[in-house]
């Protein structure tokens, strides 16, 4: 297996900031919050914004981990998902828990090692852009992130504190303040409909537990093979 940094270096760059200008255009809150500039204003500026980060991470001396490994896996109403695991923990149970890297340092998470199976393989694009994504959530500066997190942990230390006050929002009321703030429409309820929706969700997380699964035991079976 190789690293992330390793992949990253010789992708093609074209394509990779493509997919990720296809997916920043894909949210339609992107779009809301600059809707007085064009698409292609949009598209070029993002394009540029993302290449100037992959040319600096490219430069970052990376630490390779060779447990951390990161894999794509289908998932419904979504081409893949990204996922990062550690090796030595799913050795000992195959559904443990992903680990997020956000908050990772950019010189450990760009060291962890990419799998060898032919899922996240034929997908080396979508993977990167999704590690892009996330890896770029509070900044691309690493001083400029740096602050951020630091401002994040500030925010999360006020909201264990409102709730220990009782002054905590219900998520119930947050997304109501967005959908008003944003004109969207409200929602009818409905009991028979929530029920048959429940059934839904279940059905989709069995689908994407198998799926998750079935990659994870293929990543155990190529690490055995080396």
């Amino acid at each position: 297996m190789k690293t992330l940094q390793e992949h990253l270096a010789v992708a093609d760059r074209g394509r990779l900031l493509d997919c990720l200008s296809y997916r920043f255009l894909d949210d339609p809150l992107h779009l809301l919050e600059l809707k007085d500039h064009t698409v292609q204003d949009i598209q070029e500026r993002y394009c540029g914004y993302m290449n100037g980060f992959i040319e600096r991470l490219l430069k970052i001396d990376a630490v390779q981990s060779a447990n951390r490994v990161y894999y794509l896996y289908t998932s419904y109403g979504k081409n893949e998902v990204l996922d990062l695991i550690d090796i030595t923990e799913i050795r000992e149970d195959p559904e443990a828990p992903g680990h997020d890297f956000s908050f990772t340092e950019w010189q450990e998470s760009l060291g962890y090692m990419v799998a060898d199976t032919k899922f996240t393989q034929d997908r080396l694009i979508d993977l990167l852009a999704q590690y892009l994504e996330e890896a770029s959530f509070f900044g691309t500066y690493e001083s400029s992130r740096t602050a951020k997190l630091e401002e994040i942990v500030e925010q999360l230390d006020r909201g264990v504190q409102s709730m220990r006050d009782n002054e905590a929002k219900p998520a119930e009321d947050v997304f109501e303040e967005l959908r008003k703030e944003y004109g969207f429409p409200s929602r009818e309820k409905d009991d028979s409909q929530d029920r048959l929706h429940e059934k839904v969700i279940s059905a989709i997380a069995d689908y994407d537990r198998y799926c998750r699964l079935r990659e994870r035991k293929r990543i155990l079976e190529e690490t055995v093979k080396t």
